[in-house]
């Protein structure tokens, strides 16, 4: 017999339905890869859901967007500045501060922000880009990539030369190819190895959608396959 599910699809806002919640329902907001400023997706979740319900509603999320390597990713707790992946068999109210499990205000707290959160990240690291078997597997991890070399020491026998390659590549990624303006004006945001860039988002948790999205996917393999041979 299948267990039921006590956690709902991800909700795009954080904000109670029209009809009342049960008193036991609670918001989770699960915070995705990208920066500056991350996508959050909400669930209503009961304090004694699971984090695995959490992660197969994510996955089922990502699987309708085209992600065939969910099995990389995994939910993460941050504490004191450090991810810490959650156990799947555990329950939420394991992760959740006090002021969650008992709250009556459906786990919100005074500004409507959830008072757990948790956050999607790359779990298992691989050999090569070549593993990953599609775009959306790709572009999120590269974002994980990409937080990992900002926010990491990296490896002494790094050279100059890897991480400016590696820069150049990132900006290509996020920000495609140089289109010229119409009227022989200039242009903006120069990467590496005589590659140029236009404006576009660089916070999108989804991939980036362009006339030039084939060399930006081609940017994506190799700032991963670089940052992986230099880590």
């Amino acid at each position: 017999m299948r267990a039921f599910c006590t956690v709902s699809a991800p909700l795009e806002v954080c904000a109670p339905p029209s009809r009342p919640l049960p008193p036991g329902t609670r918001f989770l907001a699960l915070k995705l890869l990208g920066t500056p400023q991350p996508r959050t997706l909400y669930f209503l979740v009961e304090a004694k859901s699971r984090v695995r319900e959490v992660y197969a509603q994510t996955c089922l999320h990502f699987s309708k967007q085209g992600m065939l390597d969910t099995e990389l990713f995994g939910l993460a707790v941050l504490i004191d500045g450090e991810y810490l992946f959650a156990d799947p068999e555990s329950k939420l109210s394991k992760y959740g501060p006090k002021s969650w499990r008992s709250s009556h205000t459906h786990g919100l707290d005074a500004n409507g922000k959830p008072l757990l959160e948790l956050h999607f990240r790359v779990q298992f690291y691989i050999e090569s880009p070549l593993m990953l078997r599609d775009e959306v597997s790709r572009h999120n991890y590269y974002l994980q990539l990409k937080y990992n070399a900002v926010n990491r020491d990296l490896p002494k026998e790094c050279s100059e030369q890897s991480l400016l390659l590696l820069g150049g590549l990132s900006l290509q990624a996020d920000l495609g190819d140089l289109q010229e303006e119409n009227g022989g004006g200039g242009s903006t945001a120069a990467s590496t190895n005589g590659s140029t860039t236009n404006s576009c988002s660089s916070n999108s948790s989804t991939p980036t959608t362009t006339s030039n999205a084939n060399n930006t996917s081609s940017s994506s393999v190799a700032v991963v396959a670089v940052a992986t041979t230099t880590s």
